[in-house]
């Protein structure tokens, strides 16, 4: 995660070390990755691969706002005939929220 936070701030040579950290450690050649863009895509791959089984790919995909089309373009990929939109996203608010607040209103789909 420190490699992602640093490419978001533009430390692209900083956020490169920490990515090779983990790369050097599982015994895999530097990253060739140098723009920010691509640094993203790597990172993100390397996520991928690292914390396979752990729980964190929905955390990442909501995160980097690419759930959606992620979600979208698996399910075509799979024959399901399901498409999801930025409101499949949200979870509804507990209704006990809901009843002591009268400001408070549910989100869509819920």
């Amino acid at each position: 995660m420190l490699a992602e936070v640093q490419n978001e701030l533009a430390n692209t040579t900083d956020a490169a070390t920490n990515l090779n950290l983990i790369r050097t450690r599982a015994g895999l050649a530097a990253t060739t990755a140098a723009t920010q863009a691509t640094l993203r895509t790597a990172i993100d791959l390397e996520r991928r691969l690292e914390l396979v089984g752990k729980g964190h790919r929905w955390f990442d995909l909501q995160r980097s706002g690419n759930a959606v089309p992620v979600m979208n373009a698996y399910f075509q990929s799979t024959g399901t005939l399901v498409t999801i939109d930025a409101n499949d996203l949200l979870l509804p608010i507990s209704q006990s929220q809901v009843n002591t607040d009268p400001s408070i209103t549910q989100n869509p789909g819920y």
